[in-house]
């Protein structure tokens, strides 16, 4: 997440959005540095041009600051109001990144999928993760879509049940859209960069988005994740992403 003062704006960062990514972009032009110099992994920044929250950094342990326990990766809108006041969060922007649900479900599966394993001390490749039977990760793809494990990042863009992203970049549309709202906060240009960064398309092994869907899922997921079909009109039905 990002605060800055000088333009105006506070990025909350969905999950698998390109949230990253776009954080980086937009750090490196709000907070006048170098985009080669803007890292992934960032402890918690807090100085007169604003805030650059916790990002990247896992096992804290000892190294953990008081900005990091306060300035973290996700936050909720409501954590954001509640940090910054209501003066702030009535005249800044609210920027977020948005991707089409289906797609972003999927992502949001392999990514839990590969760490899950990670955690277990598994030295599976990612390669091997994806190459499992398929009939066996979309078993796994329903009960994770069914379960509460899914984000649905609800908390991140509404505020006391209203929808409250004043500026939104679409996945679909990521270099179009970002430098759009750069302009419309009259960032610098030059300074936008768009890194990549956590890619996860390869862990489908050749299967589409729709593959791994049902009807029960499909619904759950317009169910869940409303609020990014109403306000961004996408498609109802998983294509072939």
């Amino acid at each position: 997440m990002l605060v800055s003062h000088p333009y105006q704006f506070i990025y909350l960062k969905t999950s698998k959005t390109a949230g990253t990514s776009i954080e980086m972009a937009l750090q490196g032009a709000a907070f006048n540095q170098d985009p080669d110099q803007v890292k992934a992994a960032t402890h918690a920044q807090v100085g007169v041009r604003g805030v650059i929250g916790r990002r990247m950094i896992f096992n804290l342990s000892s190294k953990e600051t008081a900005a990091d326990k306060i300035w973290l990766p996700h936050m909720s809108a409501a954590d954001l109001f509640d940090r910054v006041g209501e003066r702030i969060w009535n005249r800044y922007d609210k920027v977020a990144s948005v991707r089409n649900p289906f797609d972003r479900m999927v992502s949001n599966f392999h990514w839990r999928r590969t760490v899950r394993h990670e955690i277990k001390g598994h030295k599976v490749s990612t390669r091997e993760i994806a190459e499992s039977g398929f009939d066996e990760i979309r078993s796994e793809f329903r009960d994770f879509i069914m379960s509460n494990d899914a984000i649905v990042d609800g908390e991140t863009v509404m505020l006391n049940g209203k929808f409250c992203i004043t500026k939104a970049i679409r996945y679909e549309h990521l270099r179009e859209d970002l430098i759009r709202v750069a302009k419309e906060l009259e960032l610098d240009e030059n300074r936008l960069r768009i890194p990549e960064t956590l890619v996860s398309k390869h862990l489908r092994h050749g299967h589409s988005v729709a593959d791994y869907y049902d009807q029960s899922t499909v619904e759950q997921v317009k169910k869940r994740m409303f609020w990014a079909f109403e306000k961004f009109g996408y498609p109802e039905k998983p294509g072939d992403q």
